[in-house]
C-alpha cells in the first residue's frame, strides 16, 4: 500500500536520511516546536520514518513547506545524515537537487567534544577541518568522527 503525502509547492525535501535519524534532523534545524512559541511555526512539516529505499534499504524523508535551507543548516545535516539529498521545490517542481557534503572547514556549527578544548571555554566558535578520517578541531587538534560533534 503506497504512502501518500501531499505535495508542496515551495520548500525543501530532504531525502535519503538514514532510517530513524529524521527526528535528529528536525532537532538540529530547530523545527520541533517547544514552549509557548509553538503556535508561531508557520511551515508545514512532514517526516516519514523508516520507508523502503532502493539505495539504502530503509530511509527517512523530511518535507519542509515554504523554506529553503541556509548553507550552515545544510552543513549541520551533513554531520548527522551524510548520504542525504536536498531537493529544493519551486512552483511544485524540483528546482535544485543537491547531495549534502561536508565543506573543507566547519565554523561555528558544532562544539568540540573535548571538554579540555580552549574553544569550549573562551570562544563561541569551534572550527573543524575536514580530513579523510574525520574532522579535526583547529584548537585542540583532536580528530573526531562527524557523529561525535555536539551540534
Amino acid at each position: 500500500m503506497p504512502l501518500l503525502i501531499e505535495r508542496i509547492q515551495e520548500g525543501t525535501v530532504i531525502d535519503r536520511i538514514q532510517a530513524f535519524r529524521g527526528i535528529r534532523v528536525l532537532e538540529i534545524l530547530h523545527l520541533i516546536p517547544t514552549g509557548p512559541n509553538q503556535a508561531e511555526m508557520k511551515s508545514r512539516i512532514a517526516l516519514v520514518i523508516n520507508v523502503p529505499s532502493r539505495h539504502m534499504g530503509r530511509k527517512d524523508i523530511l518535507k519542509i513547506e515554504g523554506r529553503e535551507l541556509q548553507p550552515a543548516e545544510v552543513n549541520k545535516i551533513a554531520l548527522i545524515a551524510p548520504e542525504a539529498r536536498l531537493n529544493v521545490i519551486r512552483g511544485g517542481k524540483v528546482g535544485v537537487k543537491q547531495d549534502v557534503k561536508l565543506p573543507l572547514k566547519l565554523e561555528g556549527i558544532a562544539v568540540c567534544p573535548n571538554p579540555q578544548c580552549i574553544s569550549r571555554v573562551e570562544m563561541d566558535n569551534s572550527i573543524f577541518n575536514t580530513e579523510p578520517r574525520g574532522l579535526r578541531c583547529q584548537y585542540c587538534e583532536r580528530l573526531f568522527a562527524p557523529s561525535e560533534l555536539l551540534v
